[in-house]
């Protein structure tokens, strides 16, 4: 589908988010150049001349499926102060359709086949839509434990689909795509960078939205069920953007909501580079690594991470689901993570308080 594609006029350049390095416009798949060489890979981010109420995104004119502009719900009486961001009412079901809109906007714009992405299932979906509505070729590499749903929706969008034994080897077989003409819709690195820079930008939308949705107030906490925090950085850079327009603007504590200790084990003292096993059926947000982005969005906004057990998530979603809101059990974690920080006096009775639950959980019906 032929439409137009207009990048913004504002930008300045991109900067590393952890040397400061400053680099001209273009696709630096693995982060940073001098943060990469050096063992410590970090993201990269784009600095815009000028900064005000609308969320500045990398094209004023681009693919769209209708993204974004998603709900804010109140959900419990005996939590008047509680917000649900509910992604789930994206085009594909979650959040990653804000990522999606960006990364095939991207790809189109450069001449790329199509794009291809490591998933464990709610990239997968987003990329393959938007590529089958925009006319892009999407390649889906996931394990083989993929949910059977999600197969079917994926052939269904003709997508290509490459099922491996290790989530390790998806970034092979990511890496070997983009040799072969597609654009790297997720991150291949290992030590991981996160997503392209281009596609973290369409989730500072997000806080954006929460603001305006709470008539000016920015909440005390935002929490974000996290792995390598392209989400949780894409929130916080836009709640930083706007604290840019407006110096009096408070920042909220960001807090990553984990299945297993690998944030709070380096906010600890621990390396970032290194790997933290675990096991978990919050499949969305598993994982043994974690990024430089999502270290930097804690510490930058006086955030912790907490971890949240696969029976606390299933607790969290049955409750939802009784007010007649689905979330996918990773979703939920951030619900779950509320309700335990409530519980240990971490999140008073009145602070404000935006949870985002990330993703429908239709598809693991």
């Amino acid at each position: 589908m032929a439409l137009p594609i207009k990048p913004n006029g504002k930008i300045k350049y991109l900067q590393c988010i952890r040397c400061g390095e400053t680099y001209p416009v273009d696709d630096y798949f693995e982060g940073c150049p001098k943060c990469r060489d050096e063992g410590n890979p970090a993201n990269l981010t784009f600095v815009y001349a000028e900064y005000g109420k609308e969320c500045p995104l990398p094209y004023d004119s681009y693919f769209s499926l209708g993204e974004g502009n998603t709900p804010l719900l109140t959900v419990f009486d005996e939590f008047p102060s509680f917000y649900l961001k509910y992604e789930g009412r994206n085009p594909s079901g979650s959040h990653k359709d804000r990522m999606s809109a960006m990364i095939v906007t991207r790809a189109a714009e450069k001449g790329y086949e199509g794009v291809a992405v490591a998933t464990s299932g709610n990239a997968g979906l987003s990329l393959a839509s938007y590529c089958a509505y925009f006319g892009l070729k999407c390649a889906v590499i996931a394990t083989k434990d993929l949910n059977p749903q999600v197969r079917r929706f994926l052939e269904a969008f003709g997508a290509e689909i490459h099922l491996t034994d290790t989530p390790m080897e998806r970034w092979e077989i990511l890496k070997r795509k983009k040799e072969e003409g597609f654009y790297p819709g997720s991150n291949y690195s290992n030590p991981p960078v996160g997503t392209v820079h281009f596609g973290v930008q369409g989730y500072k939308a997000v806080a954006y939205e929460i603001v305006g949705q709470l008539k000016g107030t920015v909440p005390a906490k935002v929490l974000v069920p996290a792995s390598r925090g392209d989400l949780l950085w894409g929130i916080w850079l836009g709640f930083k953007e706007m604290k840019q327009a407006d110096p009096s603007l408070a920042l909220p504590a960001m807090i990553a909501c984990e299945p297993f200790a690998r944030l709070s084990r380096v906010l600890a003292g621990e390396d970032y580079t290194r790997s933290f096993p675990g096991e978990t059926a919050l499949k969305s947000i598993d994982g043994t690594t974690v990024t430089y982005q999502a270290v930097k969005a804690l510490r930058e906004s006086n955030g912790f991470a907490i971890e949240i057990s696969n029976e606390e998530a299933e607790a969290a979603r049955k409750e939802l689901a009784k007010r007649g809101i689905l979330l996918e059990l990773s979703s939920a974690a951030s619900y779950g993570a509320y309700k335990k920080l409530r519980k240990n006096g971490a999140i008073g009775e009145k602070e404000v308080v935006v949870a985002i639950g990330t993703s429908s959980g239709f598809v693991e019906i």
